[in-house]
């Protein structure tokens, strides 16, 4: 096989050392602290800021602005003046013939478009195409919007792009991207109009935390980082409560800060598994949820919370929705097309951003797919997802490559592969790096049939492992029909 394949496998491995674990920036004159944690963050607008107190809830109703939109319309934000509305809608050059999902994100092509309430015109801002992976061919789905204090800037983060819509020249419009790495996780610096640095670890060694959260007008939610520069994989952070520079006053647990609902809490764990605290004041011992990777949490509007796992029993590589209570509980299960969720902000509803574009009704607990998968090449999809899994499998925890998916050329090449992936690292460094769960995602961005018994597919692949940017690349797949069944036969 192709080199690039090698590459592909070791990323695993490598990605870690190129990228290191933790990296900040911030944005002159409306500076956002940021740590790129992978996890698709969740919708936290406020139109009108105030002191939630320890108890507060952040959620607020939007359904007359809703109301407004075309039914295939996806609300985003309405602007702190209310003149302005920002929503998704399906392209109307819109292919889904060519775009096929294997794992875990919408494959529709959205424009971005803003609705001045007050004349009535809507002006579209165009696809919001992520650089990262603009050349697969998918428009990226929005999942996390955050205002600032001042109510003019608003930053959009997708598929771990931040990029800003802002009042300027006396209108609102999208003006770019507000950083160029990779994030997750971000929030507004207590004064947006601050032009700091983000505070990491100070001079004298005295820590400092990034600031992700807010619990009321004195006390937020940060991380501390704890670099270790000779392995990168045993660095260590910490969810804390802080004021608002930052200034730490007491630890709260392991991990990274997820969202918070009053003193509740969520903490997405060094191994992308997650953990609750019911009170940051008095009960401070986490309670996992989980052995399991999560792919996205969040609080919704009566306290409770979901979050996202792979559901293993899955052929098509879908997702498990959990929906909890306050207490942790779980309430019901439901299956999903993708791994990341945009949570409105009302707290009450969200669209996953999966293939089927499932519509979810947190308050009466209704799951509704807005998308059917188109059903060309279903055998093709079948054999891609199925051998995914596969390959994965037997990377991550040395079972043995099954043969069912590879002719005899294609598997004996793709084992050898999977042996060498981690050549060159100790037992104990792989062991550290498969306790962060790595993931895998991938898109088929064309397939097409040669004859009835060959085929040939692209497929967009990337890999991700917690607080570091995806590796990925477009790979080219042959497929050949063996005795009534399509087996892959290369991949270059």
């Amino acid at each position: 096989m192709n080199k690039k394949v090698i590459f592909l496998l070791a990323a695993l491995s490598l990605g870690v050392l190129t990228f290191g674990l933790l990296k900040q920036n911030s944005i002159k004159d409306n500076k956002v602290y940021n740590v790129q944690d992978k996890q698709p963050p969740k919708d936290i607008t406020k139109i009108v800021p105030q002191d939630t107190g320890t108890t507060g809830n952040k959620f607020y109703d939007v359904g007359e602005y809703e109301k407004k939109l075309d039914k295939d319309a996806i609300f985003l934000t309405v602007t702190p003046d209310k003149t302005h509305i920002l929503y998704m809608t399906p392209s109307p050059l819109m292919d889904r013939s060519k775009n096929r999902v294997i794992k875990g994100r919408t494959n529709i092509d959205l424009d971005i478009v803003d609705w001045n309430l007050s004349t009535g015109i809507k002006t579209n801002q165009g696809p919001f195409l992520n650089p990262l992976d603009g050349s697969a061919g998918n428009s990226t789905f929005i999942t996390y919007i955050s205002w600032n204090q001042a109510g003019d800037k608003c930053a959009l983060g997708s598929e771990g792009v931040i990029t800003h819509y802002e009042h300027v020249n006396g209108s609102w419009k999208i003006t770019g991207s507000g950083t160029t790495d990779t994030v997750g996780h971000f929030f507004w610096s207590p004064d947006s109009s601050s032009n700091q640095d983000t505070q990491v670890l100070g001079s004298s060694g005295k820590k400092a935390a990034n600031l992700l959260g807010k619990l009321n007008e004195a006390v937020y939610f940060g991380i501390t980082v704890d670099r270790n520069s000779v392995n990168p994989l045993l660095s260590t952070y910490s969810t804390v409560l802080t004021d608002a520079r930052g200034n730490i006053i007491d630890e709260l647990a392991p991990g990274t800060f997820r969202d918070n609902f009053g003193k509740s809490v969520l903490i997405i764990n060094p191994n992308r598994t997650v953990s609750f605290i019911k009170d940051c004041y008095l009960a401070k011992a986490p309670i996992k949820l989980t052995d399991e990777t999560v792919y996205d949490s969040a609080f919704v509007f009566d306290g409770g919370f979901y979050y996202i796992t792979e559901d293993k029993e899955s052929s098509n590589n879908g997702f498990i929705l959990h929906r909890m209570d306050g207490n942790a509980k779980e309430v019901s299960t439901c299956k999903i097309s993708g791994s990341s969720l945009l949570l409105y902000p009302d707290g009450k509803n969200g669209y996953v951003n999966g293939e089927k574009l499932e519509a979810v009704d947190f308050q009466n607990g209704v799951v509704t797919p807005m998308l059917t998968a188109p059903e060309q090449n279903n055998d093709i999809i079948s054999v891609l997802n199925s051998a995914l899994k596969d390959v994965k499998n037997s990377l991550m925890s040395d079972i043995p490559l099954p043969t069912t998916y590879f002719t005899a050329g294609a598997y004996n090449s793709t084992k050898r592969l999977i042996s060498s992936a981690f050549k060159g690292f100790s037992d104990s460094y792989k062991a550290q790096l498969l306790a962060l769960n790595p993931d895998v995602r991938a898109v088929l961005t064309s397939v097409s049939m040669t004859d009835d018994c060959h085929a040939a597919a692209s497929v967009y692949l990337s890999f991700k492992l917690l607080l570091i940017p995806d590796v990925s690349d477009i790979y080219q797949i042959k497929l050949v029909k063996e005795n009534g069944q399509w087996k892959i036969s290369s991949i270059q």
